[in-house]
């Protein structure tokens, strides 16, 4: 359980990383 939260985790800042970088690039 703990294993699967964690990569659930670590995917969910991904993607909210991806998002900030996206939003930056298009705010240039």
């Amino acid at each position: 359980m703990s294993h699967s939260t964690g990569r659930e985790n670590r995917t969910r800042l991904i993607l909210k990383n991806m998002r900030v970088d996206i939003y930056r690039y298009i705010d240039n």
